[in-house]
């Protein structure tokens, strides 16, 4: 049996970093919730979010000269790469990883904001809530980084657990209460299908290491090939619950109106983009091999999940079950670039320009979307939910900046020019016509001119009917801090988005096969 080399074991420890300093922040903050006076521990949240932004500058000591440099790859040349020795077999630091972790933290940091507001509305103030969240993005980032189908599900099995607390964290609200059941037991569901299909995955090719797979299927040499091919689907099947895709959206709804609403939010960005994050590191790196055939399958995820989550958010008068179905639409705009990547025919320009795509919609994505969650938290007060269309009413006369901020999210999301939503759309509906997908294109297109019309019936209700009897009440640092962080980044992309673009196209570094 071969000795333990403490030297190798040292080295690997320097990869996980981020990681090893999360789940101590995680539990420092547990530490602190237990030692505090009641009064005193909405001052945990802003240790989380120094924590976090302390996490970021960790995350982005890996690339020299990042975000600002980004990477040096010429168009049409092979992709660049980390000197050897980054990382680990089962789990990797590159520049796809340093991108979706700062997304990830940047989800967080956003939740963290506007959770102390909402927290002291609802009299849950519980230093748990913030540890929840960092353990939410420590499992985030082992799925960025993971390699392996033991790494992704340990990353995802994390984040899940964490999500699920998070949820049903309003204990005396039935809804919350509710939705977290819900969530968990199709959760779980999901969990075991997944699991299951990465076992037949590893039965045909005899390896659980993504490269080790992508070899077993190029050389011919993995077993019977329904048994993959059947693994390869369930293996979508579960990664399909995990970012609401049509026809496996069905916790989204339930989960995202009874949940909190900064966790609403963050389980709409942050744990979304964690998802897609998985499926980008199994589909592209590990099954590229059957590259002709689940481009097909998520071609119609996404024709079905942009279709029905636009037509059904036309019926809803619940905001965050509104914003729900929107979500799952959203999800199927983003898996434009999945495919462009997959039928690109090996084309490397095509691929990166999905996967940059991709990244830099889950960006988009998240600034527009936390802003338009945590107008619902201002509007939280008294026997007031926020989250109905009638509790926007005549906004523009009682808290005219919000109203503003509102109205700019709500045409971020529905892809309006002059917002990051239209430049995350413009690369997104250009990479499916790059990969001859253009029907995919106008579905895309035509959904986005749906979505208009009930993103229009709360501006509607802010700026055309009379206000309500009771304003707003002043917003708190924190809340107006991740208001105007969502406002001026949702702005500046759709204005200078070269930057952002940039951002994006570092996680080409690399990420290919």
């Amino acid at each position: 049996m071969q000795g333990f080399d403490a030297s190798v074991f040292l080295r690997s420890l320097v990869w996980l970093k981020p990681e090893l300093f999360l789940a101590l922040l995680g539990f420092v903050l547990l530490g602190l919730s237990a030692a505090l006076p009641e009064g005193k521990r909405r001052y945990v949240g802003l240790v989380a979010l120094i924590g976090l932004a302390i996490a970021a500058v960790v995350v982005s000591s890996y690339a020299p000269g990042f975000p600002l440099g980004g990477p040096k790859i010429a168009p049409g040349t092979a992709q660049g790469g980390f000197p050897d020795g980054a990382g680990h077999p089962g789990f990797l630091a590159d520049g796809f990883a340093i991108v979706l972790k700062l997304v990830f933290l940047l989800g967080a940091a956003l939740c963290v904001l506007m959770a102390v507001r909402f927290l002291d509305v609802e009299k849950a103030q519980r230093g748990e809530f913030y540890a929840m969240v960092v353990f939410a993005v420590l499992g985030m980032s082992i799925l960025a980084s993971g390699n392996d189908f033991v790494t992704l599900y340990l990353g995802l099995e994390t984040m899940a657990l964490a999500v699920y607390t998070l949820v049903g964290f309003l204990r005396a609200s039935r809804r919350s209460t509710e939705a977290a059941l819900k969530y968990f037991l199709l959760g779980a569901f999901a969990s075991g299908i997944l699991l299951y299909g990465m076992s037949l995955v590893y039965g045909a090719t005899g390896s659980y290491n993504l490269e080790g797979i992508a070899a077993a299927i190029a050389s011919g040499t993995a077993g019977p090939r329904p048994l993959l091919h059947v693994g390869a689907v369930l293996v979508l099947v579960g990664m399909a619950f995990k970012i609401a895709a049509v026809p496996f959206h069905m916790w989204a709804p339930d989960a995202y109106e009874g949940a909190p609403t900064p966790v609403t939010g963050f389980i709409s960005t942050a744990a979304k983009a964690a998802g897609f994050a998985m499926l980008l590191r199994i589909f592209f790196r590990g099954f590229w091999g059957l590259a002709a055939d689940w481009t097909l399958l998520l071609a119609v995820l996404s024709a079905a999940s942009m279709t029905f989550g636009n037509v059904v958010a036309v019926l809803q008068d619940n905001v965050k079950r509104m914003l729900a179905y929107s979500s799952i639409g959203h999800a199927g705009y983003m898996l434009l670039g999945l495919i462009a990547v997959g039928s690109s025919g090996g084309d490397p320009l095509t691929q990166r320009y999905g996967m940059t795509a991709v990244v830099l919609y889950l960006l988009v994505y998240t600034f527009a979307n936390m802003g338009a969650f945590g107008t619902i938290v201002l509007l939280r007060r008294g026997s007031v939910p926020g989250d109905r269309v009638e509790d926007f009413r005549g906004l523009a006369g009682t808290y005219p900046v919000a109203a503003a901020a509102m109205t700019v999210f709500l045409l971020s999301l529905a892809g309006i020019p002059s917002t990051a939503g239209f430049i995350g759309k413009w690369w997104l509906f250009g990479a499916a016509i790059k990969a001859d997908q253009a029907w995919l294109a106008v579905v895309a297109v035509l959904n986005s001119a749906i979505s208009l019309y009930y993103y229009a019936r709360i501006v509607a209700a802010m700026y055309m009917t009379a206000p309500e009897e009771t304003r707003p009440e002043p917003a708190p640092a924190g809340l107006r801090a991740a208001l105007a962080i969502s406002l001026v980044f949702t702005v500046w992309i759709g204005i200078y988005p070269q930057p952002f673009i940039r951002f994006a196209q570092y996680a080409l570094w690399p990420i290919g096969r």
